[in-house]
């Protein structure tokens, strides 16, 4: 049976780069390198340096993307490749779904998110805030 590491994501500057014990599992965002760490199983950490960082989930849906090249988005800290289609490498549900107070999310939105306020689930459509859906109950999981 293969063991799988746990995976564990940073964002940091090449100055803190090293205060960041070498673990596997670990994938490194370097922001003024514009390079990608990842620790390996046999104690290496291994950079990537052909990352295109972008500010915006905006920005980069409007990119004419290269294979082989990955785009690290700013705004969600979220790492992405493209072959024929986008395709994220990382994914965090928490980063993906907003809990707060209605009067209290940002100005602009991020169509990938969700965001939740009490019981009611909104997306960010067309420049506002639209109503999706309804929560009953929440479950702790």
């Amino acid at each position: 049976m293969v063991k799988l590491a746990q995976i564990k994501y940073y964002l940091t500057n090449s100055q803190n780069l090293n205060s960041i014990s070498i673990s596997t599992g670990n994938i490194i965002f370097v922001e003024d390198e514009r390079k990608v760490y990842m620790d390996n199983s046999k104690g290496k950490r291994i950079s990537y340096s052909q990352v295109e960082t972008v500010d915006t989930e905006i920005e980069r849906r409007a990119l004419t993307p290269t294979k082989g090249v990955f785009y690290f988005v700013v705004e969600t800290e979220a790492l992405w490749t493209y072959q024929t289609s986008w395709i994220p490498l990382t994914s965090s549900a928490e980063r993906q779904i907003i809990f707060s107070p209605y009067d209290q999310f940002p100005a602009q939105g991020i169509p990938e998110r969700l965001y939740v306020s009490g019981n009611d689930i909104y997306v960010w459509l067309n420049g506002s805030y639209e109503l999706c859906g309804t929560q009953q109950k929440w479950l702790d999981v």
